[in-house]
């Protein structure tokens, strides 16, 4: 077991916002593209302070949604 193995829930959405703040507050801007069918349980809490945050239900989606947003913001 590592240590990442039972990290999950509110404090791993908590400390997972945190670092997108402290990276914000840095001047680093943050993209994110979430594939998770459990997202909306989490997802805004999460990425309240992202740059770009996006979520998708399918892995499917992902190379259409990143170059759309290469595209639009390249």
């Amino acid at each position: 077991m590592t240590a990442a193995d039972n990290y999950y829930g509110e404090y791993a959405v908590a400390d997972t916002a945190m670092s997108f703040m402290e990276a914000e507050v840095q001047g680093i801007r943050t993209i994110y593209f979430n594939v998770d069918g459990c997202a909306p349980d989490y997802f805004a809490a999460l990425t309240r302070n992202a740059t770009f945050a996006q979520s998708l239900n399918t892995v499917r989606k992902l190379p259409r949604v990143v170059s759309s947003f290469i595209m639009e913001h390249g």
